[in-house]
């Protein structure tokens, strides 16, 4: 049974035709009772159901009686179950993925197909229950930079333990991700429905600049849409309307830090840009982000560091709080830092960096036949097949290319270091890791891909300090480097790495930011989505157009 759906069961629409229609022979079905009429549809018909197997356990555990139905239509489970397909957008899926409509129109029948009904319903939920408990895609199929592992739990018995519960509402929101970053993005995505609901906010109007203090006959309009995302006060009433006053300022600066730009005031073209992406847009964002939530485990350790790539920032969290931050410089956009999960074992402080080789031939082999003396100003070693260090003086540079360079290059510690004076240690098979940098001024950008895949932290002292619990703000850590040498110190435990792709993250009061898709892994994870529908405050379902 594949529980990591990439496309949508055909089979459980086509039952849909069969409904109410002469299975059995006309006297036998006047004659079975309930139980007898669902063992024969799934004794004899479960070719046609997507769950068989599930389907025929849940039901012989139950006598073959049904669980969502009884004479007078939906019972409470069932009801229970209708409102959480209805409102299946709240999770970032889609209702009609689920045949919520299909099963409304059959249920306003004057007689509802009953009880083959129940037997739709139930895969209706089976669907449903792994789609929230797993993903409804299959992460290696459609994200090639994802190697968090998913795990692999028994989804019929997870399903069977929930239908169990005698509190259906809870039993449902029990098969979601139970992680704190999951419900606060379902609250929003709550909230950012309702925006859409209710028109959107209008953004601005045509291009324009504006500074503090500026008059311009846009404001008004940008107020607008700073109440309706909630970073301007809904009672704000300014006395000149037109005027950028310092409560706008305010706004515009909180808008800007939780969009990650410069958060200067200046209402410039990556704020106007920003300021102009539509709600329909931020709900794909916020929906595909979701997504990605439930491929990550469900229980996270009590300890671990997670570096999120789209925000530049690595949080280590303690007992499920943020116990300290870093702003980080990740992977260009042709050299992505990958999503991965490992743990940091230890340190290397004044490291040597042992040059990767595609670096070393393909870009460094250029610079050293141009500038003889490229590897003495670097202060770097060339190293022979045998492992021995050779003279570069002695090699004829320009007889080697990418193709053929039989030598490895490693740069000794100093100030030119590209790793800095420390390096994190975490295994994985992509051979990147978190280290130092020299090059402290790219901290200043506030779009931070500058790296070949490895992950550069701002204030790596600090950092060490706080994975070694040592509590000295990281003056331990600099006696010790000051010392020269290059040595390995190893952490008390290993803590656990999580280095992820969340586009949308969402604070501990409840505010979301968003960033840039800078590796476009949401655009491209978007395309497996159909058109997203949402259910609308009236009840009636409401269609996204964003694609």
């Amino acid at each position: 049974m594949n529980w990591c759906k990439t496309a949508r069961k055909a089979v459980l629409a086509g039952m849909f035709v069969l409904l109410g229609f002469a299975l059995l022979p006309a006297a036998h079905a006047a004659e079975a009772s309930i139980g007898e009429k669902i063992k024969w549809h799934l004794q004899d018909n479960s070719g046609r159901w997507v769950y068989a197997s599930a389907l025929k356990s849940f039901y012989k555990d139950r006598d073959y009686q049904p669980i969502w139905l009884d004479r007078s239509g939906l019972n409470h489970k069932g009801e229970v179950l209708l409102e959480n397909l209805r409102t299946a957008s709240f999770d970032g899926l889609v209702p009609d993925d689920y045949h919520y409509s299909e099963i409304v129109e059959l249920l306003q029948q004057n007689e509802i197909p009953y009880p083959e009904m129940d037997l739709v319903l139930s895969s209706a939920y089976i669907d449903y229950g792994s789609d929230l408990y797993l993903g409804r895609l299959d992460p290696t199929r459609v994200d090639k930079g994802w190697h968090i592992a998913k795990p692999k739990p028994n989804m019929p018995v997870i399903l069977e333990t929930a239908l169990r519960q005698t509190d259906m509402e809870s039993a449902l929101r029990s098969l979601s991700p139970p992680t704190p970053e999951y419900r606060k993005l379902r609250e929003v995505m709550v909230r950012l429905q309702a925006i859409a609901e209710n028109g959107g906010w209008p953004g601005v109007a045509y291009p324009v600049q504006l500074k503090p203090g500026w008059r311009n006959e846009q404001v008004p309009q940008i107020r607008q849409t700073l109440k309706i995302m909630g970073d301007l006060d809904s009672g704000s009433e300014p006395d000149n309307p037109e005027q950028y006053d310092d409560e706008m300022r305010e706004a515009v600066v909180r808008f800007q830090q939780r969009h990650g730009l410069r958060a200067d005031g200046i209402i410039g073209t990556k704020t106007i840009a920003a300021l102009n992406v539509p709600v329909t847009d931020r709900i794909r964002q916020v929906q595909v982000n979701m997504e990605r939530w439930r491929w990550m485990p469900r229980k996270m350790e009590d300890r671990y560091v997670l570096i999120n790539i789209p925000e530049f920032k690595l949080r280590l969290f303690e007992h499920g709080e943020v116990a300290a931050q870093h702003a980080v410089i990740v992977g260009k956009a042709y050299k992505e830092s990958p999503v991965l999960k490992s743990a940091i074992k230890h340190l290397v402080l004044n490291p040597y960096w042992n040059v990767p080789g595609n670096i070393a031939s393909e870009e460094l082999l250029g610079d050293i036949q141009h500038n003889p003396s490229f590897l003495r100003t670097n202060n770097m070693e060339v190293i022979g097949a045998r492992g021995k260090i050779i003279n570069p003086g002695s090699v004829n540079w320009d007889q080697y290319s990418a193709s053929n360079f039989p030598f490895r290059l490693r740069q000794r510690p100093g100030a030119k270091n590209a790793l800095g004076k420390i390096k994190f240690i975490f295994p994985n098979k992509y051979d990147v890791y978190l280290h130092d940098t020299p090059s402290r001024y790219l901290f200043d950008y506030d779009t931070r891909t500058f790296s070949h895949g490895c992950i550069r932290a701002e204030n790596p002292e600090l950092l060490a300090s706080e994975l070694l619990r040592d509590n000295s703000g990281g003056a331990r850590i600099r006696d010790m480097i000051n010392q020269g040498e290059t040595r390995t110190v190893p952490l008390p435990e290993p803590v656990p790495i999580y280095v992820t792709y969340f586009s949308t993250w969402v604070g501990e009061d409840g505010t979301p930011s968003f960033y840039s898709d800078i590796y476009d892994r949401d655009r491209n994870l978007a395309r497996y989505f159909p058109k997203f529908r949402y259910q609308d405050q009236t009840g009636a379902v409401a269609s996204n157009q964003q694609q």
